[in-house]
């Protein structure tokens, strides 16, 4: 289940890419990543996790539900069969991803987004 989900969902990405004239490098560039793992993700080889599908909803200005409105029955019917926890956010949190998403200015967004990434890698090293 796993893999078809993430082709599914690479596929959706890719079609969303392409209708607005986007190029994979120019993807990969604005969110950090190589154009492979764009292809990757494109092609449901890798997985993506909640943070990088957040930034890719914010990159196109969707939200991010908009990649599971088909998918509506599968999650019922995975509801079923596995636990599944939603992602919960406290108020900070909240505050933090409507204020970062309302930049608009993707050098800024990039920049931001690489610092914040180097931090949690000096505390994931802390531990």
């Amino acid at each position: 289940m796993k893999n078809l989900w993430n082709k599914k969902l690479g596929e959706k990405i890719k079609k969303l890419r392409k209708s607005r004239g986007i190029s994979q490098m120019e993807m990969a560039e604005n969110l950090g990543i190589s154009y492979q793992q764009i292809q990757k993700y494109e092609r449901g080889k890798s997985s993506l996790s909640v943070y990088r599908l957040y930034q890719i909803a914010s990159f196109f200005n969707v939200p991010v539900s908009s990649f599971f409105e088909e998918e509506k029955d599968v999650i019922s019917e995975e509801k079923e069969k596995y636990e599944v926890s939603p992602l919960i956010l406290n108020e900070k949190e909240v505050l933090f991803f409507k204020t970062f998403k309302k930049i608009k200015n993707r050098k800024i967004y990039k920049l931001i987004l690489k610092l914040i990434e180097a931090i949690a890698e000096l505390e994931e090293e802390k531990k």
